[in-house]
């Protein structure tokens, strides 16, 4: 992909040679349109899991589906706990042939976990303070519960990032470099519907001081950005479907397309994420031109 930008205010360099664009691209530099937008770059995605394989094996259901990095040792390849399992066919989010997802029972020590690593240090490298935390679920039981937890040098139970999602009472609460103070918790009441996918996104940007929960591509919550992330350590480890270390409070309900971005999404982004787009595609906002023929790649067939 040319010209990408995470500013989401796309680029114009591919106007610098006006002779080699031609109708439509050559119009659109001339009135200092965008040439190309991307929200995010496909490296920003350190880990993402969408549970589809062709395979009947569960270990293949569980590998990393795409992730910056390395991950010759598997590191970032999820294992089963307890009661958790892969779904039936059809059974994630797209309700379509082929879509798998995780399915965890609710009952305590069954989830999904990544191995110990190094994999996630971009999230606490200095200065960023930030990053993305996006998926689909389908929650069958309001009980307290964490839909995910990334552990390392917290406290509260190495509460790096964690979701509970929702609490007992119904409420969301995001929290972050431990618990459970203003800087580190935010929360939402009346967003969790039970019997449907709903999609979730917590954006913490450090450049905007800012912290966003979106359910279903909509801001519903928001605060400054809290607790410094680049103090902390992480180890690795990512619980899916329970709390961290423990094993406590699972999730009863189904798991889908959960992704971890070293970046803050914009909210263009978490809003075509909530419909359907995949976190393995960023987005194509304005004109593309990548051959020159005058026509947007996207109008375009193969």
């Amino acid at each position: 992909m040319k010209n990408k930008t995470r500013s989401g205010k796309g680029s114009t360099r591919g106007c610098s040679n006006p002779r080699r664009l031609l109708g439509l691209a050559a119009l659109g530099c001339a009135l200092g349109l965008q040439t190309a937008s991307a929200q995010y770059d496909p490296a920003d995605l350190l880990a993402y899991w969408d549970f589809n394989d062709a395979s009947a094996a569960p270990a293949s259901h569980l590998a990393l589906s795409q992730g910056a990095g390395d991950n010759a040792g598997g590191e970032r390849n999820l294992t089963l706990n307890g009661n958790a399992s892969i779904s039936a066919d059809a059974e994630g989010r797209t309700l379509t042939a082929g879509d798998y997802a995780l399915n965890t029972t609710g009952q305590n020590n069954s989830y999904a976990l990544t191995a110990a690593g190094t994999h996630f240090d971009d999230l606490a490298e200095t200065g960023r303070n930030t990053y993305t935390v996006t998926w689909w679920q389908y929650n069958r039981q309001q009980k307290n519960s964490s839909s995910f937890w990334v552990t390392g040098s917290a406290g509260a139970n190495a509460r790096n990032i964690q979701g509970h999602v929702p609490w007992g009472n119904g409420t969301v609460f995001w929290d972050q470099a431990g618990c459970c103070g203003g800087g580190q918790r935010l929360t939402v009441g009346g967003a969790n519907q039970l019997n449907e996918w709903k999609h979730f996104a917590f954006v913490r940007d450090g450049a905007t001081d800012s912290r966003k929960i979106y359910v279903d591509g909509v801001e519903v919550a928001s605060a400054n950005a809290g607790n410094a992330m680049d103090t902390l350590t992480f180890d690795g480890r990512v619980f899916l479907g329970a709390e961290g270390n423990n094993g406590n409070n699972s999730f009863n309900g189904i798991i889908d397309e959960f992704a971890i971005f070293r970046v803050a999404l914009a909210a263009e982004d978490v809003a075509r994420l909530a419909d359907a787009a995949t976190p393995t595609t960023p987005p194509q906002l304005t004109f593309v031109d990548s051959d020159l023929d005058g026509m947007n790649d996207g109008d375009e067939q193969a």
